[in-house]
């Protein structure tokens, strides 16, 4: 018969706490369509084509946070030079 330790209820809220920090370290589809306004095709697009980093368990897709915030990251550098060219054209007229 296996023996048990005795576990408070701290302990318990601990490894709970832990537990939800995992689960916001990685994201779901339904979460990076919510997150960007975006639907599941152009989701499920991303990531096929490599554009966003995931991984699939089964048959679901999970995208580490890191990878999500890589990705705003390389959107916000590709976008950035035309948010200058239009304040260039804005501020000569």
């Amino acid at each position: 018969m296996p023996k048990f330790s005795k576990v408070s209820k701290d302990t318990i809220i601990k490894e709970d706490n832990a537990n939800n920090e995992i689960g916001k370290c990685v994201l779901e589809i339904q979460d990076l369509c919510n997150m960007l306004n975006i639907g599941k095709n152009t989701a499920y697009g991303l990531l096929s084509s490599g554009e966003l980093d995931g991984f699939k368990i089964g048959s679901v897709w999970k995208i580490p946070m890191s990878s999500f915030n890589e990705y705003l990251e390389r959107k916000r550098k590709e976008s950035k030079p035309r948010v200058q060219m239009y304040e260039l054209i804005n501020k000569h007229t």
